[in-house]
């Protein structure tokens, strides 16, 4: 009761924000980044020579890949205590830049040994200017048709270009919002959890702007008995230990239907993470 207590004067909340330290995920994320994503892109690679027709397949294939890196490299921040959003992005920007470069060494590798009778060492073409090379190589030529064409050339290059935004700014997108969200008790050195979750209306004030509510619009918000459609999230974090650090975040829940008519929910997050003085 204390979050939903706090008064609208000097003890309003304020925001959150990450003290900025590294803790354990300065060696863990890459390390356990680096082991997950190569063995990853080597399989995703492999996968590719023998299954190279675009379709539904491959971009699952794609997705799986960027979401399980990512999953991989938010669980490494998380486990390792960062509370630092840059030392995210980057650890996670050179994990999936190595994992993708990677892939093309493993892609490079078994195409050619797939369809030549010998292919080059692993070694000369992890030498950029030979990997870059052997690219350009199979994209003159194409190795798979489509629609009754080869694919090569520009068209080649454009799925290349959508496969390298997706493997590699997906795993650095959702590794970022691995810790945005959460909270952490400094004096515990733990991360906080949901110890309530409470509804409340959507008043029509905020519903068709689109723009971020303040805190006190969102404290000020009348409460629902039971979860409906749309409503605002309130979830009230707080250390599992010491319960001292403890804060709010917000989130709008809708219903749409999907490709089938069936009703989901559908949650977007309002911005801000909101600390209880």
């Amino acid at each position: 009761e204390r979050c939903w207590g706090t008064s609208m004067s000097g003890s309003d909340p304020i925001v959150y924000t990450h003290s900025g330290a590294l803790g354990p995920a300065c060696w863990l994320m890459p390390t356990v980044g680096l082991a997950v994503g190569v063995v990853m892109a080597v399989v995703y690679a492999v996968i590719l020579v023998w299954c190279p027709v675009i379709g539904y397949v491959n971009v699952l294939f794609l997705a799986g890949y960027a979401f399980a890196l990512g999953m991989t490299l938010a669980w490494a921040a998380r486990r390792g205590k960062c509370r630092n959003q840059g030392f995210v992005l980057l650890a996670a920007s050179v994990v999936s830049l190595v994992a993708w470069y990677l892939s093309w060494v493993a892609f490079v590798y078994t195409l050619i040994a797939r369809f030549a009778d010998s292919a080059p060492a692993v070694s000369e073409l992890m030498v950029p200017g030979e990997l870059w090379r052997a690219v350009n190589a199979i994209n003159t030529t194409g190795w798979y048709e489509l629609f009754g064409g080869t694919v090569k050339g520009g068209m080649l290059w454009l799925i290349w270009a959508v496969e390298a935004v997706v493997m590699i700014g997906g795993p650095v997108f959702i590794a970022a919002s691995g810790i945005t969200r959460e909270m952490f008790c400094e004096r515990c050195v733990n991360w906080c959890t949901v110890a309530e979750t409470r509804f409340f209306a959507l008043t029509a004030d905020l519903s068709p702007s689109g723009r971020t509510p303040s805190i006190r619009e969102l404290l000020a918000l009348p409460p629902l008995a039971a979860k409906e459609y749309p409503c605002v999230q309130a979830e009230v974090l707080a250390c599992p230990e010491c319960g001292k650090s403890t804060g709010l975040r917000y989130a709008v829940l809708r219903q749409e239907r999907d490709k089938n008519g069936q009703l989901e929910e559908q949650s977007d997050d309002i911005p801000g993470l909101f600390q209880m003085p």
